[in-house]
């Protein structure tokens, strides 16, 4: 996977409410996937080029997922993290989103329920084991969706 960020935020609202940071990055990473009948795993990891003084980054991710047997249902165990490289400007390079040298590492659990019509809802939780330069208090997450493909196995 190839991401681009492009550099259309505002980076010096003096207020801090920064819509971006100024600086075009570039993230490679590798994704893999593989599941079973009842089961899947997912992950990627990544390499993000950092432009403006900020450091660049190694991205990660690793989720599992099961089907426990309740027809509709699955639940899910996730971890992601960005660990810097701390090769950028050590000045102050912004704060909260757009912080420089941001590190962290997140468990995330996770529950979906999806119908025989295809409209499911989901639900996420997650926080940080650790956090550096980052915002890690808990989060939560509530979605509902609709699966378009004709197997909603």
């Amino acid at each position: 996977t190839f991401l681009a960020g492009l550099p259309t935020g505002i980076s010096d609202d003096p207020q801090l409410l920064n819509t971006g940071d100024g600086e075009f990055n570039q993230n490679i990473q590798v994704d893999v996937g593989y599941g079973g009948d009842k089961w899947y795993a997912t992950g990627y990891l990544g390499f993000n080029n950092r432009t403006q003084g900020f450091s660049e980054e190694i991205r990660f991710e690793a989720e599992v997922g099961f089907q426990p047997g309740i027809k509709g249902l699955i639940l899910g165990m996730k971890f992601t993290g960005v660990e810097s490289l701390d090769n950028g400007d050590p000045s102050d390079r912004g704060n909260g989103l757009f912080a420089n040298n941001v590190e962290y590492l997140s468990p995330q659990i996770t529950a979906a329920w999806q119908a025989d019509n295809g409209l499911g809802v989901s639900a996420r939780v997650g926080g940080a084991f650790y956090a550096r330069n980052a915002l890690a208090a808990p989060g939560m997450e509530l979605g509902v969706f609709y699966k378009l493909s004709k197997d909603r196995s």
